[in-house]
C-alpha cells in the first residue's frame, strides 16, 4: 500500500529540493540534518530514498536527524529503515532509534530484530535512569513508557519529573495528554488547572487547558484560557489561530476575524491564519474580503490546494 500520506498540493518541488540537499555530500552536515527534519512534511515514494540514505550517512548528525524524522512513518514502514540505526556507533543515534521503534509490534520483527530493539531500549532506559536526577530525563522515560502503552509507568515518571522540578511545564503537559489518551479528560483539566495555580501566566499551560476544556464541552471557559495563551505569547501564531477557531465555533465569527487580523499583522506569512481569514470572511458573506485573503495565500504558495478550492468557490457562478 502507499508508504506515506500524500504530500500537500504544490509540495512536490519543495520535497525534491530537500531530498537533493539531503544527499549532497558537499553541503555541511548541519544543513543536511536540518533538511532531513524538514523532509518529514514531504515524505512520499519519491523522497523516501533520501531518508533511507540519510539513515546511512557518514555524519552522525544526519543519522540522528534521520532517526528523528522517521517518527512520521508508521512503525512497520520505519522498521526496515532503522534496524541498523539501533546498532549505530553513537549512543544518541541508538537511543533515538529505540525511542522511535518503542511502539513497534514485536510480531512484525524477526527474532534478531526484536532482540536488537530490546537491547537498544534497555540501553536507552539505562542512560535515562543514570540521569534520572534531571527532570528532562524523567520526562523522556515517561514519553518512552507512554509510547509503549505503559500508562501507569509513564504517569510515575511524569510525577517524578515534577517532584524533581515543580516548574517543569512539559511534564504537566505530557501528564495531561496521557490522561486525555486514557479518556480521563477531567483529570487532564484538573492537572493543568493545578499547574496554573503554581505557574500562573504560562502560555503553553493555558493553551493546553483551553484545548482540554473544548474537549470537555466547556466552551466559555475554554475561550478564556485560549485567549490568555494568545495574549501571553503573541509571538506564537498557533495560539492566536486556535483561539480564533474556537471563537468561530462558538458563533463569534466577527471576533474570530478581528483576532486573526491582529495575528496576521504579526505573522504575515502564516498560511493557517490566511486560510482561516479567507474562510471566515466567506462564511460572513464578505466575498470580496475572502477573495483578497485567498489571493494573498496563493501569492505565498500558488499551488495551495485549499486556497485554490476556496477561490474557485468564491469566483464560481453566483447562485
Amino acid at each position: 500500500g502507499p508508504f506515506f500520506t500524500r504530500p500537500r498540493a504544490g509540495d512536490a518541488t519543495a520535497g525534491r529540493d530537500l531530498a537533493g540537499l539531503v544527499t549532497a555530500p558537499e553541503i555541511p552536515a548541519i544543513v543536511r540534518a536540518t533538511a532531513v527534519l524538514e523532509l518529514r512534511a514531504y515524505l512520499d515514494q519519491t523522497t523516501a530514498p533520501a531518508l533511507q540514505s540519510a539513515a546511512r550517512d557518514p555524519s552522525p548528525l544526519v543519522r540522528m536527524a534521520a532517526a528523528r524524522a522517521m517518527d512520521v512513518l508508521p512503525v512497520e514502514s520505519a522498521l526496515p529503515f532503522s534496524a541498523h540505526l539501533l546498532q549505530d556507533d553513537y549512543l544518541a543515534v541508538r537511543s533515538q532509534a529505540a525511542r522511535l521503534l518503542a511502539g513497534a509490534p514485536r510480531a512484525q520483527m524477526n527474532p534478531a530484530g526484536a532482540d536488537l530493539l530490546a537491547r537498544a531500549m534497555a540501553e536507552y532506559a539505562a542512560t535515562q535512569e543514570l540521569n534520572a536526577d534531571r527532570a528532562e530525563s524523567l520526562l523522556n522515560l515517561g514519553i518512552l513508557q507512554a509510547s509503549l502503552g505503559e500508562g501507569v509507568q509513564a504517569e510515575r515518571y511524569y510525577r517524578q519529573a515534577l517532584k524533581r522540578d515543580p516548574a517543569f511545564v512539559p511534564a504537566y503537559i505530557n501528564l495531561a495528554d496521557l490522561y486525555r489518551t486514557q479518556g480521563m479528560n477531567a483529570q487532564a483539566i484538573a492537572t493543568l488547572q493545578g499547574a496554573l495555580g503554581s505557574l500562573p501566566d504560562t502560555a503553553p499551560l493555558e493553551h493546553a487547558l483551553g484545548l482540554a476544556l473544548v474537549r470537555g464541552g466547556r466552551l466559555p471557559e475554554a475561550l478564556t484560557a485560549l485567549q490568555r495563551a494568545a495574549a501571553l505569547e503573541p509571538e506564537n501564531p498557533r495560539y492566536a489561530y486556535v483561539y480564533a477557531v474556537a471563537l468561530h465555533s462558538s458563533g463569534r465569527a466577527e471576533a474570530a476575524v478581528a483576532t486573526l487580523e491582529g495575528a496576521h499583522r504579526d505573522h504575515p506569512g502564516d498560511r493557517d491564519i490566511l486560510f482561516a481569514l479567507a474562510a471566515f470572511n466567506r462564511d460572513l458573506g464578505r466575498t470580496e474580503a475572502a477573495l483578497g485573503w485567498a489571493n494573498r495565500l496563493l501569492a505565498l504558495d500558488p499551488a495551495d490546494g485549499r486556497a485554490l478550492q476556496l477561490r474557485q468557490s468564491l469566483e464560481g457562478p453566483v447562485k
